[in-house]
């Protein structure tokens, strides 16, 4: 359980956890609401195939988040980091659709 994990970091001071898997990881904090930022590099090339989205699961919920930085290389790679849209400013998670 995710909050559990996150809860027990934090009793023992821990405030910053990074998370790094695949779609099914990030679906999991998308889907309890616990997503607040996100850094996603974007490669200059277009694979096709069956793989999934960058996040799946049962249902769709929408996180709002706003690009907080964009940085590019010389070989076309943007690096950029989403963080969650502050509380009040019509953001957070809505029902998607």
């Amino acid at each position: 359980d995710e909050s559990a994990v996150l809860a027990a970091v934090g009793d023992r001071g821990l405030l910053r956890v990074l998370t790094e898997g695949g779609p099914t990881l990030l679906s999991s904090f998308v889907e309890h609401d616990l997503l607040d930022e996100l850094c996603l590099t974007i490669a200059p090339c277009v694979v096709g195939g069956l793989s999934p989205r960058i996040t799946t699961g049962p249902g769709q919920v929408l996180t709002r988040m706003r690009c907080a930085h964009i940085l590019t290389d010389e070989s076309g790679y943007l690096y950029t980091r989403y963080v969650r849209d502050a509380p009040g400013n019509d953001a957070g998670r809505v029902p998607a659709g």
